[in-house]
């Protein structure tokens, strides 16, 4: 028998000849991805052509350099992680009361994929003034220097213990530690991460702690547009339709959000301005503005909602703004019906809520869903009543109590029904459901959130009359209306949901006609109906195959309007 020559940090292949070859070569990579330590796979010049066939296509749909290279005992094939064109995963947060003088936020990474952390530096500003480093040895322990690890709250107000896993972070006084920033860098691609933990105190009672909050920046990016321009709504004059994507010729800033949708479309630069072009309302009119400019009053965002003829913003602060029209209560402003500029929601239909921080809102048609930091859901606008099964115009927002076992983490509002994903990675759905867009096939209503049976749930997002949603392994299930290729694959309705095979994904967006996933390999792929050029591939007419949008570069983020796309591209 043949010796195999041991490669350090190399996995060899083992396919047996009674296994099914696609599941066997699925099974070696899922192994490969987990094993924190090995970066190549190698099949040996003896495999057959049919495994080899299938492992790049395999390979392919995870985002994994794979190539065919001559070896000294004939030609091998070898997939790699060093050179994975994957978008960073993002770190899960959350934050743990101690008591009401401290909080821990616990920081948890995948130490066990492709991605874990190698180096840490922690630094804090205000009265408790430090810079800590810690680093990752070979051994997959961490060497935290002698004066971190005796760290305590009367010298900084620090506390930190971590894992390969986890950090915890413990601050104390948080009313004299102003903020702390988290630097950490990826083992595998030395990819920076910036975490900034913010800590200030507002109005709160004696016995309320601080209030505190994370954010991870966005990574920042070009903006590229494609798709239908009727009216400039593109922020483009002359052409009519660009069948594939273009760098927008008059915005020179870096954005780091973008959201589109019934020809609107809104922007964040990195210093949080926001900007705006595209149809523009006012009172009486509509107009159309080719030249994006900054919204007044210059308030620092970080998120953004466009709806129909009306829009939705969050500050760095954690408030809701809203503007545009507001016919059924959709601007949250009670008997205000029309705002040219962004307006605070100040009044909600609880007493807590002007304290608390709002993570994640989405506006569609005639409503609003935001989520904020302990998880509760807010709805206003034209929503459904659970009683009754109807809808009931709020023009206040009001805490969704059919939601409230549950800690919500991100929403999506469709054309009439909505969806949102859960802290523990559960799909709630709920609303009109005539094409099964809410995912069950016993109701055309469904006044109740239901979930879904999908494990694992980091995002969904709401059409018209089709919905997506991706799960942590990269998964992306599609359902409801499918005649024109939207739901990948075939051209079939769905009632139920449907995985997409092709591609592992990390976001999905989708509109009435079409959807369009940001893979893991940092490309967009669009299927469905193209005739507006939205699906960014160069030819009209529907496709059920998910074809690669013609853009050079990685991509960061995407937002699929009614008949026009943008995206960030790195």
């Amino acid at each position: 028998m043949e010796e195999k020559t041991i490669i350090p940090n190399t996995l060899f292949a083992s396919i047996k000849g009674n296994q099914n070859i696609k599941d066997a070569i699925t099974q070696e990579i899922e192994k490969f991805l987990k094993n924190a330590k090995a970066t190549t796979l190698l099949f040996p010049p003896d495999t057959a052509p049919n495994v080899r066939k299938f492992a790049h296509q395999i390979a392919e749909a995870h985002g994994l350099i794979h190539e065919s290279r001559d070896s000294e005992n004939g030609r091998e094939l070898c997939i790699s992680k060093k050179s994975i064109q994957q978008l960073p995963a993002d770190p899960i947060i959350s934050l743990v009361k101690t008591n009401k003088n401290s909080v821990t936020v616990n920081i948890s990474w995948n130490s066990g994929g492709i991605y874990s952390v190698e180096n840490l530096c922690i630094k804090t500003t205000g009265a408790a003034e430090k810079e800590i480093e810690a680093s990752l040895s070979p051994d997959g322990s961490w060497t935290i220097p002698e004066e971190a690890k005796l760290l305590d709250y009367s010298d900084c107000h620090l506390k930190l213990q971590t894992s390969q896993e986890t950090l915890n972070l413990t601050i104390r006084n948080l009313t004299e530690t102003k903020q702390v920033t988290i630097e950490f860098s990826d083992l595998q691609f030395s990819t920076k991460y910036n975490l900034t933990v913010h800590t200030f105190n507002q109005n709160y009672k004696s016995e309320d702690f601080p209030f505190i909050f994370c954010t991870l920046p966005n990574a920042e990016g070009k903006l590229y547009t494609w798709g239908n321009n009727e009216d400039a709504r593109q922020g483009i004059e002359q052409t009519k339709i660009f069948m594939t994507p273009i760098p927008h010729p008059a915005v020179e800033s870096s954005f780091v959000e973008v959201a589109t949708n019934y020809g609107s479309n809104l922007g964040i630069n990195t210093e949080g301005s926001l900007y705006v072009w595209g149809a523009i309302l006012n009172e009486n009119r509509q107009e159309f503005i080719s030249l994006p400019f900054i919204l007044e009053p210059k308030i620092s965002f970080y998120k953004i909602a466009c709806g129909y003829r009306f829009f939705g913003a969050i500050s760095l602060e954690g408030d809701i703004y809203t503007w545009g029209n507001g016919e059924y209560g959709e601007l949250g402003l009670g008997s205000v019906r029309f705002s040219s500029v962004p307006l605070r929601i100040e009044s909600f239909n609880d007493e807590r809520t002007s304290h608390r921080f709002f993570t994640d809102i989405s506006c569609s048609d005639y409503s609003y869903l935001a989520c904020n930091d302990e998880g509760l859901l807010y709805e206003w606008g034209a929503c459904f009543n659970p009683l009754s099964g109807v809808k009931a115009m709020l023009d206040k927002p009001h805490i969704n109590k059919s939601v409230s076992s549950h800690k919500i983490a991100q929403v999506s509002c469709g054309v009439g029904y909505y969806g949102v994903v859960t802290q523990e990675k559960v799909l709630l759905m709920w609303g009109e459901n005539l094409d099964n867009q809410v995912g069950f096939d016993d109701c055309r209503i469904l006044a109740i959130p239901r979930p879904l049976d999908i494990e694992n749930v980091v995002q969904v997002s709401c059409g018209i009359s089709h919905t997506g949603c991706v799960t942590a392994d990269g998964d992306v299930w599609l359902w409801g209306k499918g005649k024109l290729g939207q739901l990948g694959g075939n051209y079939e309705d769905s009632s139920v949901p449907r995985k997409l095979e092709e591609i592992k994904g990390k976001k999905v967006s989708v509109n009435g006609k079409c959807t369009i996933v940001l893979g893991v390999d940092g490309r967009l792929y669009s299927f469905g109906e193209g005739k507006n050029g939205c699906l960014g591939i160069g030819v009209g007419g529907k496709s059920a195959k998910p074809r690669k949008v013609k853009i050079t570069n990685r991509a960061i983020s995407v937002s699929l309007g009614i008949a026009h796309s943008i995206a960030l591209v790195e």
